[in-house]
């Protein structure tokens, strides 16, 4: 489903009912994430503008849908428009060298400054989301010809945020691996709101450039990939364009014969089963899911979606609605436990996305297959096997927190 929603929200939630969403809709609002402090990380960060333009996503969805007062967003985009106001962008002014991760999370910037425009009609946040695409998103895709596409990709192991370790032809790459991809999150939003030409030339290009990625040769970042796949799926649905759904169906097969856990997780990258899940790639696989769904009609990839959302999203939610980094578990790795409790930079925030939109388009974990393990009272240092492997750990907000681990085998299907 499209990140950014311009459309008025048919569903409105109920968090005295819902445990999980209103413990997201909670830690949202604690004091890491308050304005104040969003900026001054954002606008010094080596991602600059990635943890408020992320987080004025989040905050701007769940005010669409009710659950928050939209004055909680509105606060942090006026703050957001006051930084930008000096070269359109947050960090350095572009040089000779395109810093990738500068690119690639003022996508977010451009998404979250897009969907406070659908939420609040404030043109304002609008216009800078356009001149963030023309000052820095467009002019650094102007220089793509010389992004390195072959990468040796055993120099870099990479943590879970992701760090520029060089630059080469004109690029400080990360070891994010193909990141920039994630600029998908704003051109594609960009592009459905003006229809214009250097946007949709811009799209095409990325999109030739991940139809012929070697996802697993160059151990691409799951989250670039698969962000960049939900981007195209849903640029398709809005413009009936059937290559661009190919492509995401191309990508997302990939991704579940080589980089899916037990648990519908994603792993951090393609070809590193010894890395960790992230949740922000399973926030994208479940949108993709959902947007295949509709474009072909395919149950299983609507059966994915609850899979996805059972089994990887609760495990990934902590008892006070941060999101985190797991293990991956494999046929020979089945014990699935919290490795980052709350990966605040990110996670936290595309989580309570990923609940919101589980939600929306009405995905219950409540599947004949699935093999429930209930937890009662404190399961810090608890151990419950299931079919497919052991959890450990913590299990989420609810008062009886349970997992359920829907069977599946190595492949995705059924058992």
């Amino acid at each position: 489903m499209v990140d950014v929603r311009p459309e008025t929200a048919r569903f409105q939630v109920d968090l005295d009912h819902d445990t999980r969403l209103r413990a997201s809709v909670e830690r949202l609002s604690r004091p890491d994430y308050e304005t104040q402090h969003v900026l001054r990380d954002t606008m010094a960060s080596d991602w600059p503008g990635d943890l408020a333009g992320r987080l004025l996503l989040s905050l701007a969805r769940y005010a669409r849908v009710g659950a928050l007062a939209v004055e909680r967003p509105t606060e942090l985009a006026e703050a957001m428009l006051d930084g930008l106001a000096e070269h359109g962008y947050f960090g350095p002014e572009l040089g000779d060298v395109v810093d990738e991760q500068q690119v690639a999370c003022h996508g977010w910037v451009v998404a979250g400054l897009l969907q406070h425009y659908y939420v609040t009609a404030d043109r304002r946040a609008r216009a800078a989301a356009l001149r963030v695409v023309d000052e820095l998103l467009i002019p650094a895709l102007e220089r793509f010809d010389t992004y390195p596409r072959e990468r040796d990709a055993t120099f870099q192991a990479g943590g879970a945020s992701g760090t520029a370790v060089r630059v080469a032809s004109g690029w400080a790459i990360s070891t994010d691996t193909w990141c920039v991809l994630l600029v998908l999150n704003g051109l594609v939003p960009a592009a459905l709101e003006t229809s214009r030409p250097d946007l949709v030339r811009a799209i095409e290009r990325l999109a030739d450039e991940l139809e012929n990625l070697d996802l697993l040769g160059q151990k691409v970042q799951l989250h670039a990939a698969l962000a960049a796949a939900r981007c195209l799926a849903d640029y398709s649905a809005a413009t009936n364009n059937r290559r661009y759904c190919r492509i995401a169906t191309a990508v997302y097969d990939v991704y579940c014969r080589t980089a899916r856990t037990l648990n519908y997780a994603p792993f951090n990258w393609f070809g590193r089963p010894d890395s960790w899940t992230e949740s922000c790639a399973g926030v994208d696989s479940l949108g993709l899911a959902q947007t295949l769904y509709r474009l072909t009609g395919d149950q299983r990839y609507r059966d994915d979606a609850v899979w996805i959302t059972c089994n990887a999203l609760d495990f990934a939610e902590r008892r006070d609605g941060s999101f985190g980094l797991d293990t991956i578990t494999t046929p020979g790795q089945r014990i699935l436990t919290p490795l980052e409790y709350d990966a605040f930079w990110c996670c936290t925030m595309r989580g309570a996305i990923g609940l919101l939109e589980a939600r929306e388009d009405g995905i219950a974990c409540q599947s004949p297959n699935s093999l429930l393990c209930e937890v009662v009272g404190d399961s810090e240092s608890s151990v419950h096997t299931c079919r497919l492997c052991e959890i450990s750990g913590t299990f989420g907000p609810d008062e009886r927190p349970r997992i359920r681990l829907i069977g599946c085998d190595w492949t995705g299907s059924k058992s």
